[in-house]
């Protein structure tokens, strides 16, 4: 198995690994905050701190791969988490201004 090298990261660069990696993540998540249940499962602790880490592991690929790229993606990620929270009421789920906290604006915090 290859170690993670400066040599190896401009390879990963050139081919848009942590773009298509990226893109993969948010579609599951996606999937997983926009498909109608029953019931929501619970959870032990706040569901905010889920949101946190959901959002750390979809920009972990680039802030890796790309660091001068952090506040394009912590952009996107803030919106993609403003459109999820838009759009699961369509989808009989809750929105709430303390879950789009939790997983936009308080990433610019993590900079």
């Amino acid at each position: 198995m290859k170690q993670l090298s400066a040599a190896n990261i401009s390879d990963l660069r050139a081919r848009k690994i942590d773009i298509y990696v990226t893109i993969i993540i948010s579609i599951a998540l996606g999937l997983a905050t926009l498909t109608t249940v029953e019931k929501l499962p619970t959870v032990s602790g706040s569901d905010k701190a889920y949101h946190l880490i959901l959002i750390a592991i979809l920009t972990l690929p680039i802030a890796i791969i790309r660091p001068n790229a952090m506040w394009i993606i912590l952009s996107l990620t803030t919106a993609f988490g403003g459109a999820i929270e838009l759009l699961q009421p369509l989808v009989k789920r809750n929105c709430g201004m303390a879950d789009f906290l939790g997983s936009g604006p308080i990433n610019f915090l993590r900079i």
